[in-house]
This record gives structure tokens, sequence and C-alpha cells, in this order.
């Protein structure tokens, strides 16, 4: 943000040196920058992207999830045949 006034906020593109043709009301606005980081995630996130990560944060969490449903259904099929 370039300029900040109560009718209108002037902005400029992080990999321009020049202003945008336009000015967006604040109305317009639908997020503000919190300035919020959280340190070292990027690590995880390339590691969630190899094979080892891939099978960590998915098939594992995804194996657990038909196992606890496979466990409900021969639960409730017991019961009914009871």
């Amino acid at each position: 943000m370039i300029e900040k006034n109560e009718d209108f906020l002037k902005t400029k593109g992080d990999a321009c040196d020049a202003p945008d043709n336009f000015v967006t009301v604040p109305e317009n606005v639908l997020a503000k920058f919190a300035n919020f980081r959280i340190p070292q995630l990027g690590y995880l996130i390339v590691f969630s992207r190899t094979l080892p990560g891939l099978v960590l944060f998915f098939y594992i969490p995804c194996l657990v999830v038909i196992v606890i449903q496979v466990r409900k259904l021969n639960r409730r099929a017991g019961e009914g045949s009871a």
C-alpha cells in the first residue's frame, strides 16, 4: 500500500516499481496482512512433498480413517444381527 485515506487505498504490486492505475475503496478490501509468521514451516512443506512426507501426512491418516470406519461398520453389523 502506498497511500491510505478514508476514501481510498492506493496500492502497488510487489514486483513492480510503478503504482497501480486504479484506487481501491475500503469496502472492497477482503483481508489485511497481519505479518504473521511460523518459523521453519517451509521445511515442513518441503518435507511433505517427498515420499516419506506423503506417507506420513497423507497415507497414514487415510489408513487410520479407513480402519476406524471399518471398525464402526463391523460394530454396527454385529449389533444388528444380535
